[in-house]
């Protein structure tokens, strides 16, 4: 009987079938663009554009739109919901508690297996992080006692859990003597002491929690494994130990088919009705053909171009094209924004306070409009910020801030200044539990962004 591969050979394989199609990733995307059309050769939406079982890249090009998910909203919303079916009613927050109450639980029995932790994103994963150190004490009750919570009330995950809890007074004792501490320092090198790294996605938006994963990890690797979006996975890291400033995502051409956009060129989103000559315009390149510089995928991801795999390119991530503020002729991105709040946050650390989430808005009803940051704020020390203290933060920011903005609020006088509100601790996580339990995802609420409400201390 033939003995089975060992994991060396099956990594050996994954490798060797990256090597494969990164050296010819042209011809590997025409087969995958045939393969999607073929499959997808009678539905509805390519026949509406003209495209009759042809495969070929030519016709696709020439008949199909370069499209928004607003574009298609009609069309998804009656495929998801079905012609005359009513929406099924669900209940995401009794869910989300449960999944992640499970989860947390059998982490905390297994605690000496757990060789790495992680989320999709950053602020999720900080999220489990609060979750725990919110219930810790229920979820110590519960391995003392071998009992599950009656919150927990699928009866299948309940079953799915009692096979891993069992009676464990030693372990409970230890869970509730590190969380009980008054510092959370390290808490999960000292909850979870044989994990090696941290599975997260700390790119974009989401560099902003590094130094909270930093904290609460003992400064342990933080590696970002996948670059994806709802539709599917596009590629992955092949340098996981890297520093999280350089991180590079290989597109795997067999994931997807892939076009891309200059973002430097001054392109509006193209509806269903594009014309021949608007889809000329956009000038879409292929994969294959890609040069070093900025590009521009449909979701609306900025991409950076760094270098190539084979014949395959990798890129970095740069931010989400249309999360920028604006008031007049200035534009400030994500990646410019987070720079310039890490160097206001310098100001908080001689009161042991740290910047736990933050967003922003361009605020238009004032004259002139202005920029709005809104900071939950951690303050560890016994002595309260002085509102002097988040002045100077205020001016740190702008003086961080590009010289369009800077022209804008000092010489031109069409940009007000930029305002920083404090919302009590808490808040970020609340509108998250209010998004899920209308039926939001929770990987699509953190990459769209929140749009705040806030509460003035």
């Amino acid at each position: 009987m033939p003995e089975a591969p060992t994991l060396t050979d099956k990594n050996k394989k994954s490798l060797q079938f990256i090597e494969d199609v990164t050296s010819i990733p042209d011809q590997v995307q025409q087969r995958i663009l045939t393969e999607i059309l073929t499959q997808n050769a009678t539905v509805e939406y390519l026949r509406r554009h003209g495209l009759s079982g042809q495969t070929d890249r030519q016709t696709f090009k020439r008949l199909i739109p370069v499209v928004a998910y607003e574009d298609l909203h009609n069309d998804i919303t009656r495929i998801a919901n079905g012609d005359t079916s009513p929406i099924l009613s669900s209940h995401p927050i009794s869910e989300f508690l449960t999944s992640m109450y499970s989860q947390m639980l059998c982490g905390l029995c297994l605690n000496k297996e757990v060789l790495r932790v992680g989320a999709v994103f950053a602020s999720g994963f900080i999220r489990a992080i609060r979750f725990l150190e919110k219930h810790w004490s229920l979820l110590t009750h519960d391995i003392r006692t071998g009992t599950l919570n009656s919150v927990i009330t699928d009866p299948l995950v309940r079953e799915s859990v009692m096979k891993i809890l069992k009676p464990d007074p030693n372990l409970a004792d230890f869970i509730e003597f590190e969380c009980s501490r008054k510092s959370w320092q390290g808490i999960i090198t000292r909850i979870w002491p044989n994990t090696k790294y941290v599975d997260v996605i700390v790119t974009g938006s989401m560099a902003q929690y590094i130094p909270t994963l930093d904290y609460y990890s003992n400064e342990l690797p933080l590696v970002c494994t996948m670059y994806a979006s709802s539709e599917c996975y596009f590629g992955v890291n092949l340098n996981p130990l890297c520093n999280p400033s350089e991180v590079a995502y290989t597109l795997i051409p067999t994931m997807a088919y892939f076009e891309f956009l200059p973002v430097h060129r001054n392109v509006g989103v193209a509806g269903t009705d594009t014309t021949k000559r608007e889809k000329e315009s956009l000038q879409l390149v292929d994969l294959a053909d890609v040069k070093i510089g900025l590009y521009r995928y449909r979701v609306g991801d900025v991409l950076k171009v760094v270098g190539f795999k084979n014949k395959a390119p990798q890129f970095s991530f740069i931010c989400r094209k249309n999360v920028a503020l604006s008031i007049d002729s200035d534009k400030t991105d994500e990646v410019e924004l987070h720079k310039a709040v890490e160097n206001a946050v310098n100001h908080l650390v001689p009161f042991c306070a740290t910047l736990t989430e933050y967003t922003s808005y361009a605020d238009t009803t004032t004259i002139p409009g202005h920029y709005v940051i809104f900071w939950e704020v951690s303050e560890n020390g016994s002595t309260r910020i002085p509102a002097s203290v988040f002045e100077d933060c205020c001016l740190t920011i702008e003086e961080s801030l590009n010289s369009v903005y800077r022209q804008g609020r000092a010489s031109d006088k069409s940009i007000g200044a930029l305002e920083i509100k404090i919302v009590e601790n808490g808040t970020f996580d609340k509108l998250m539990d209010y998004a899920i339990s209308l039926g939001a995802s929770i990987n699509q609420y953190f990459l769209v962004g929140r749009v705040m409400v806030y509460v003035q201390k």
